[in-house]
């Protein structure tokens, strides 16, 4: 997982698929997401990790209101939130 918050917003436009996570390292929700998400990259779907103490603008610009929050790109347009925790279906039904 790259954890490079500002990486994302270039990369997102030329991908497929990318899937950014919004976490809080007190999130024991996050955690599970995050290891959901960890299998995912097996099938060369980046996935970007996203500080939201550190990155409050972030929040601000696509609207997270709810830790975690997954945004789903496709070709770098917004394709869809996942919000909580979600199965891994969920999370492959946008590929």
């Amino acid at each position: 997982m790259n954890k490079n918050s500002r990486e994302f917003e270039i990369k997102k436009d030329f991908q497929n698929l990318t899937f950014v996570l919004f976490k809080d390292k007190w999130c024991s929700l996050c955690r599970d997401v995050e290891y959901i998400l960890k299998e995912i990259i097996g099938l060369n779907i980046p996935v970007y990790v996203i500080d939201v103490a550190k990155n409050t603008d972030l929040l601000e610009k696509y609207s997270i209101e709810i830790i975690p929050t997954v945004v789903v790109f496709k070709k770098g347009r917004i394709a869809g939130f996942i919000e909580g925790r979600s199965p891994k279906n969920k999370y492959l039904s946008f590929t």
